[in-house]
Order: C-alpha cells, then structure tokens, then sequence
C-alpha cells in the first residue's frame, strides 16, 4: 500500500464566522500534550483530556462498493467535542495545521487532499488564526483501476491535530475502511449522501463571473479589493483566508458594502509577487490566485 497526501480538515454546516476562542502553537506528537493559549507547555494532568478523547476520526467513502474505473471520494471524518476546535491548512496567527495521509491498494491512483473554506477564530492579543467546529470532513478523490477484481478494497487514513480552547493538545489517530469489489460495469452505490454533499458545497471553487479584483498603493504596502455580486455572496460579509504563504504579508481586512455588492480591502505590508487564498461568502469559498500589483501593471 501507499500513503498519499497532506491536508486539513473540511467543515459540516458551519458558516465562515468569527467564534472567540484560545488559539495556541505546538508541533505533532505520538502522545497527548498541553499547551496554554499562548503556547506555553503546561503540566500533565490525569485530569486533562487527550486529543484523542477530543476528536474521534473515522473513514467514509461515498459509495458503498469499489467498482473497477470508476472514482470515489475518501473522507476523514472528525467529530470534534463541543468548545474544541482544529485547524486549517493555514492556523492563521497560532495553532498547527491538521494533518491526514491516505492509503490504498496497489493500482489506486490518489488524488490531493482538498480543503474546504474554515472559520475565523479570534483569542486575546487579539490573535485570529482559521479552523474548524463540530463534525468535521478531509477529503481526497481516488480512481479505482478498471483491472480490479473481486474480493475487497482497504483503504486508511492516519491524521494529526491540535485541539484548542483555553489550552491546546496535540492528537493523533487512525482509521480504517473496507469496501467490497463490484463487477466491472456495475451500477453506483452512493454512500453518506447527505454528509458528502454539505463537504462539497463548501470546497473553495472557481473565481466567478461577475468577480471584482483590484490593487491600491498603500505607502510602501498594497491594498487588494475583493468583491462579489450581491446575488453571489448571500448577503454575508466577505472574509480573506490567506494561504499559508501568505500569512505574514497580511496585515489586515475590512469588509465594506458598496453599490456594486460587498468587498473586502485586505491589506499587505509590501506588494506581493502573488496572491493566493480562499475569499469566503457566508458558506460559500472561492479560490484566490492573483499576480500582484506589478505583474498587474506591466500586463496593461
């Protein structure tokens, strides 16, 4: 078997808001540590809850058989314990991105992890770092080879976290699924429906029509304006959600209504050479990936 990808997690039915909570730093451990939500290590307790009492991991497909050529989704699911929350790809100004790798048969061809939009958490300082709530999915499409035959299919998925509220504690675990080969030709058997389809709906999509991008010159910084038709965004604020890259060239955001639908100035302490990130519209996200303001400027 083979092991493929890294990510972070996906959130159910939440919306892109902005929660207060402790926000901490620490890196992957085997077993259960604390952190204050500034970071600092505290003492083991027995009294202290594991990641692992936190978050229980399991595997889902989206499809109840493996029929050979055709695709299916894998999903880590995490179900988070009420006040707890984990991380996004980029944790923003604290915390520590969650982890997953899936593994499966020889032959299978495993696509990347995908990352649908998080919310916003802010904790004293202030400090705003990006996560997740409550039941919670990863994903990855996986292509199952048309020489598959009878039998059954093995699928894993280990993953890492850090689970934060006043304090953090780091997690780990690992979960398994099996499916059983269907004939060649065979009629799909959809599995976990309900739960797939909210994990799609909030996958960062396309930049749609209609989509406003610009830069202003800001003293040595630079101002880019995202905006949105009103009939796209929902009537909710629009938030940036920098890629990891880009997380110390953020200094700031204001969203703002206009006559031509909402916007959001997100402020960079100098001209990037490229911007990239997640803008989101209440639960919907679209991906950002825009050259900066020179490479702007020279291409008119």
């Amino acid at each position: 078997m083979f092991a493929l990808g890294v990510g972070a997690l996906s959130v159910g039915a939440l919306s892109a808001g902005v929660l207060s909570a402790g926000g901490c730093a620490g890196g992957r451990s085997a077993g259960p540590a604390t952190a204050t939500a500034t970071g600092e290590p505290t003492s083991g307790s027995a009294a202290e809850p594991s990641g692992e009492d936190l978050v229980a991991l399991s595997l889902v497909a989206d499809t109840a058989v493996a029929i050979p050529g055709h695709p299916l989704i894998l999903a880590a699911r995490f179900d988070i314990d009420p006040g707890w929350h984990l991380y996004w790809e980029n944790p923003g100004e604290s915390g520590l991105a969650t982890e997953a790798s899936f593994t499966a048969p020889p032959g299978f061809a495993v696509g990347p992890v995908r990352y649908p939009g998080p919310m916003r958490f802010v904790s004293p300082g202030p400090v705003e770092s990006y996560g997740y709530a409550g039941s919670v999915l990863l994903s990855a499409p996986a292509h199952v080879p048309a020489t598959l035959e009878g039998g059954t299919a093995s699928f894993a998925v280990e993953a890492f976290w850090l689970a934060c509220r006043e304090s953090c504690v780091r997690g780990s675990g690992k979960a398994e699924l099996s499916l059983p080969v269907a004939a060649l030709g065979s009629a799909p058997a959809p599995a976990h429906q309900a739960l797939m389809d909210a994990h799609e709906a909030r996958l960062p999509r396309p930049w749609p029509a209609g989509g406003r991008s610009a830069w202003e010159a800001s003293g040595e910084g630079a101002v880019l304006v995202l905006g949105l038709p009103a009939s796209l965004a929902g009537g909710a604020d629009l938030t940036f959600f920098p890629s990891t890259a880009d997380q110390l060239a953020v200094t700031g955001q204001e969203p703002a209504a206009t006559a031509s639908g909402p916007e959001v100035r997100v402020r960079y302490r100098a001209a990037p050479a490229q911007v990239r990130g997640v803008l989101g519209a209440g639960e919907v996200f679209y991906r950002i990936e825009l050259p900066g303001p020179a490479a702007e400027q020279a291409g008119n």
